[in-house]
């Protein structure tokens, strides 16, 4: 039974309640779907997890109190009490029940996603670690991949299980010999003063920015025969890039969590790049790569700062720059304590976007599909726009000229800092309640809209 059928179903069961009371409780029972599938559970598995459309409406049926007969055209003012007293009753009781059975559900889901993501990052250190691995360690890798399978199963998320299972079998039937290459490392330094732009241009290697002590710059990098690298540097700009165009190496099994998805496949083996710059050093940044990670941290004086991957996160923590374009796909997207003079872009899909005490003299614009945005104390001088689908978001102590908070197929909660008067409101929702006015006039724009999901917002000052 999918989600639609299921709905469907729950809404013939309740035929034996007033209109209102019915929409209510289909709405609840429908946000409970939606988290679900939110924590990583395919519709089938949070479908099937659900108490069964009968079996709500027994117990809601049981617990509604009895009708009395009217004996009197016209009840007395102590009777329409009485009722409004019950009614409020089975409400209470309602979503007492539902509240609990959503608490337990999340909390399954969580201890399993937890599991299989600490499994799966065990087995990526593992792998990374050694430079020969024997075959006892990936039957090793395999036995828990397995074990976690069938613990999570237990919980219902046969969709996560199902993937544990596919990349253990995948881990036993790849080759036990690493494939790293003979790879030599090579050191760069520099004066710090002599550089106005660092360009690192990797085929699958990690990144690494941090910081340095003293005025000189370092790059740490490696090399071989099948995979050649050369670092110069000209006119000012440090420049890493591959020696010959062909980044033909050999692949090594991975293993990773994206979004609370297993992934898994052959990626290319290669150490990561390193670079240590003074925190005050004014340079352009450029690191693209690609199926690899990209960190900076600490740097607090970058210029133009554009970071590029694929399949994995970028995480830039207390970092101050004038302008951040962040580009990666399914992967996340972690901001921390970043400061931007002029703009802040970051794109990914299908995985979160977390946004925590960023700062920006212009724009901030944050956009993914399929998963979460979280933002909290993020403030931006111009427009703060967030957009995903297919996920809920949440936001608290957002600032800015200008606010659109956009999604469809989930909630948007949070708290917005001042009045709802300083707000010129403009807010759609179907299928969900709405705490905003579809339409107010006021000194900032705010934009709100989703489908199929319910806008929880509020403000600081009533």
């Amino acid at each position: 039974m999918n989600r639609k059928e299921y709905m469907q179903r729950l809404e013939l069961c309740l035929q034996f309640m007033d209109e209102a009371s019915r929409q209510a409780t289909l709405e609840f029972y429908g946000e409970m779907l939606d988290d679900r599938m939110e924590d990583g559970m395919d519709e089938a598995s949070a479908v099937s997890a659900m108490e069964s459309p009968e079996d709500i409406a027994a117990r809601l049926r049981d617990e509604a109190p009895a009708q009395p007969r009217e004996e009197k055209k016209e009840a007395t003012p102590l009777e329409l009490g009485d009722d409004a007293l019950k009614f409020s009753s089975l409400v209470d009781s309602v979503l007492k029940s539902a509240q609990k059975a959503t608490e337990e559900a999340e909390h399954a889901a969580q201890e399993a996603t937890e599991e299989a993501q600490r499994i799966a990052q065990e087995a990526q250190g593992q792998v990374e670690d050694k430079q020969e691995n024997a075959r006892d360690d990936w039957e090793d890798i395999a036995r828990k991949l397995n074990e976690t399978a069938d613990s999570v199963a237990k919980t219902g998320l046969d969709g996560l299980a199902r993937k544990l299972r596919e990349a253990a079998g995948s881990v036993q039937s790849q080759s036990t010999d690493d494939q790293n290459g003979d790879y030599r490392q090579m050191i760069f330094s520099c004066p710090a003063d002599q550089l106005r732009a660092v360009r690192l241009e990797c085929n699958e290697m990690p990144i690494q920015v941090k910081p340095a002590e003293g005025n000189e710059a370092r790059l740490i990098y490696y090399t071989c025969e099948n995979d050649p690298y050369e670092a110069e540097l000209q006119n000012g700009v440090l420049t890493l890039q591959s020696a010959d165009g062909d980044n033909s190496r050999k692949g090594r099994f991975s293993l990773s969590m994206l979004g609370g998805i297993i992934k898994l496949g052959w990626s290319k083996s290669a150490p990561t790049v390193e670079l240590f710059l003074p925190p005050d050093a004014l340079v352009d940044l450029l690191a693209h790569t690609g199926n690899c990670s990209i960190k900076v941290n600490g740097m607090n004086a970058l210029c133009d700062t554009d970071l590029k991957t694929t399949n994995s996160r970028i995480a830039l923590e207390n970092v101050t720059c004038v302008r951040l374009e962040a580009r990666t796909t399914n992967a996340r997207i972690v901001l921390e304590q970043v400061n931007a003079k002029q703009g802040i872009q970051c794109t990914t899909s299908n995985s979160r976007i977390e946004s925590r005490q960023v700062h920006c003299g212009g724009n901030i614009t944050l956009t993914t599909s399929n998963s979460r945005i979280t933002a909290e104390a993020t403030a931006a001088r111009g427009e703060l726009s967030l957009t995903t689908s297919n996920s809920s978001m949440d936001v608290s102590g957002l600032s800015a000229d200008a606010i659109t908070l956009r999604t469809s197929n989930g909630s948007i909660s949070g708290v917005l800092p001042g009045r709802m008067s300083d707000w010129a409101i403009e807010s759609r929702t179907s299928n969900g309640s709405n705490s905003l006015p579809t339409d107010q006039s006021g000194p900032k724009p705010l934009r709100v809209r989703t489908s199929n999901g319910s806008i929880r917002v509020r403000f600081e000052e009533m």
